[in-house]
């Protein structure tokens, strides 16, 4: 069985909502962990956005925050897949990170 621990510390700095956080791997086989979502520059350069974020609103006051592809619209084609990128994560290992949110939040739809 696959344990992976994660722990975070959102915090607000200035204007960005920042979250740092760690995940372990606490046992079992290695895990893959979202942490990056593929992307390219305006000249097509690809590269690996550690920075992309996804914020998705729920019932009440929840939000989910994370790497992650935002759900795609039912309704829409999108002109370009999203592809997620993970970390290899093996038995025993730990990694820190944290991702920052600026505000005011740039678009209310990810579409």
């Amino acid at each position: 069985m696959n344990a992976i621990q994660l722990n975070c510390q959102p915090a607000k700095e200035g204007n960005a909502l920042v979250f740092r956080y760690r995940v372990t791997n606490q046992g079992g086989p290695e895990a893959y962990v979202m942490h990056a979502v593929a992307d390219a520059t305006p000249s097509g350069e690809p590269f690996a956005n550690e920075a992309e974020a996804v914020v998705v609103l729920g019932p009440g006051q929840i939000a989910v925050v994370g790497k992650f592809p935002a759900p795609l619209p039912a309704d829409r084609r999108m002109a370009r897949a999203l592809i997620p990128l993970a970390r290899r994560l093996a038995p025993a290992e730990t990694f820190d990170s944290c991702l920052h949110i600026p505000m005011p939040f740039a678009e209310t739809s990810p579409y």
